[in-house]
């Protein structure tokens, strides 16, 4: 999910510029814009997609449908080049990434192997597996332009079929979860770090 994520944010400067056509001044007073949007469905999305987790008791399908909605705003810049449409992806974005936040390091947490027994070194594969991603979308992405002539949909494409991917490979994760809440989830996971 992330390697998706982070390679469209990553260059959304210049999606701006040459995919949106817009001016760097008018860039970069949009990219000012997204972010708030993004932060503010961000903020909302985790707040209640982590108080509706705890009070059903369910994490999976929370982690799924957050990574489906965030596919669907990578959607929306390809059929609406527009600057309205980089504000619709900026806030569906932030509904589907701010629920994924909020509840995915719960269900990490939740499915440790040996019971969380290893908690200290799982938790550390998990932060590589999260971060690795981040590290080399760039990379990816300007391969990814430098093959498809520059023509940022491709981008677009490839953080969809990536986010996409990742909605499906929550699925087989174990049924059976511990029915922790979202907050005791994260109090362990700081515990577990000051080991």
């Amino acid at each position: 999910m992330y390697l998706g994520y982070q390679g469209v944010v990553t260059y959304q400067l210049y999606i701006l510029q040459d995919y949106i056509g817009l001016s760097v001044e008018n860039s970069n007073h949009a990219i000012g814009t997204i972010a708030v949007i993004t932060l503010i469905t961000l903020l909302i999305s985790g707040l209640l997609s982590g108080f509706m987790s705890d009070r059903l008791q369910r994490r999976k399908i929370f982690v799924f449908l957050s990574s489906v909605i965030m596919g669907i705003a990578l959607l929306i810049p390809l059929v609406m080049p527009t600057l309205t449409g980089m504000y619709l992806y900026a806030a569906v974005l932030g509904l589907g990434y701010g629920a994924y936040t909020a509840i995915d390091m719960a269900l990490m947490t939740q499915v440790l192997p040996k019971g969380g027994k290893n908690a200290g070194k799982d938790m550390g594969i998990l932060t590589i597996a999260t971060v690795l991603p981040q590290s080399i979308s760039p990379i990816l992405s300007a391969w990814l332009l430098s093959q498809f002539g520059g023509d940022y949909s491709s981008l677009f494409i490839a953080a969809m079929l990536c986010v996409f991917a990742s909605s499906v490979l929550v699925l087989p994760i174990n049924r059976y979860v511990k029915s922790w809440s979202v907050t005791y989830c994260l109090e362990r996971t700081i515990k577990l770090n000051e080991r």
